[in-house]
């Protein structure tokens, strides 16, 4: 999700585009239903969405990790690795949540509710949909540890599926965090291993037979059964489906700046649904199509602008603060 312009691979630019794509439009479904608009299958959209998108975003940077991470190589120090992380996580994590927070508590609430006493917690609480970068920072350290110094990965894997399974029976923050490291070590694992290739028929076998099972028991298993189950295969088809194609121009380009729709998007489905709602139109499905695309095209018109309108050349730096970094070096 980080990377930006160098290390870019095609296939995983639409897996990202995917990706972010469908959490833009699991905000805007649940956006919609705090609001009161609602529909007959908004249950089953939930869960499939909500087991999909997140374990998807992790096996990404996972895979991403392997494959242009200098870390295990040795190429680069465990400090440096550390403070790329922080700042191109961290910094815009500080800066969004606080922007977000401010249009929140002075300009326009939405449905999320906030107070001034957020103020002082928000830079480690993880609030709201922001809590990802903490979490994909926190698994970053912990696994970037492992890379580095361990250089097992039986045990990095044995702990992962630990803290994974720890955190189905907690609801300690850190722990939550990083129990999404099983996706990412699953991801990196990819990316090392010839596993996927050398067994594809098996493989993509087990997978169709493992989310067969998981789509029968969505409605009965819980969120962290649903992503092992239903997450975990979908992640891998998508991967044998769209390895070294170089396809979907559009997704590509919402893979390749999904950093700022990520960022982005929260505030513009908040608004777009508003002007939805004000204009008459109350269908849930209109609503989270056309919603979900708006949301999308405006975040990326941010890109535009700053590409194309110099005095705007800053904002880059918001989503992206180690480019500024790059170019003072």
């Amino acid at each position: 999700m980080i990377e930006k312009e160098k290390n870019r691979l095609n296939y995983l630019d639409i897996l990202r585009g995917i990706a972010i794509i469908m959490i833009v439009l699991s905000h805007m479904e649940r956006g919609m239903v705090s609001a009161g608009i609602n529909s007959g299958y908004v249950d089953f959209l939930d869960m499939l969405l909500y087991s999909i998108h997140l374990p998807l975003m992790f096996i990404l940077s996972g895979i991403t990790e392997g494959l242009f991470g200098k870390l295990e190589e040795g190429k680069v120090s465990y400090g440096k690795y550390l403070k790329k992380n922080i700042i191109s996580l961290y910094v815009p994590y500080l800066i969004f949540i606080y922007f977000y927070w401010f249009v929140k508590m002075y300009i326009f609430s939405g449905n999320h509710e906030v107070s001034f006493n957020d103020l002082f917690h928000l830079f480690y609480n993880g609030k709201w949909v922001f809590w990802f970068l903490l979490s994909l920072l926190s698994v970053k350290i912990v696994h970037g540890f492992f890379e580095k110094y361990m250089k097992n990965q039986y045990i990095c894997t044995i702990s992962f599926v630990l803290i994974y399974i720890i955190s189905l029976f907690t609801n300690i923050k850190i722990i939550y965090w990083l129990s999404y490291g099983l996706f990412y070590h699953i991801g990196y694992l990819i990316s090392k291993r010839d596993i996927l290739k050398k067994y594809q028929k098996f493989f993509i076998l087990g997978n169709l037979i493992t989310l067969t099972i998981g789509l029968f028991l969505i409605g009965v298993v819980d969120d962290g059964i649903r992503m092992l189950l239903i997450g975990v295969p979908i992640s891998i088809l998508l991967f044998y489906l769209f390895y070294e194609k170089d396809c979907f121009k559009c997704i590509q380009i919402c893979g390749k700046y999904s950093m700022v729709i990520y960022l982005c998007h929260t505030l513009l489905t908040a608004s777009i649904r508003t002007i939805f709602l004000s204009l008459g139109i109350h269908n849930f499905t209109i609503l989270l199509i056309l919603g979900t695309i708006m949301a999308t095209i405006l975040s990326l018109l941010v890109v535009l602008i700053y590409q194309k309108i110099k005095i705007f050349r800053f904002i880059e730096y918001l989503f992206y603060p180690n480019e500024a970094l790059n170019k003072m070096d």
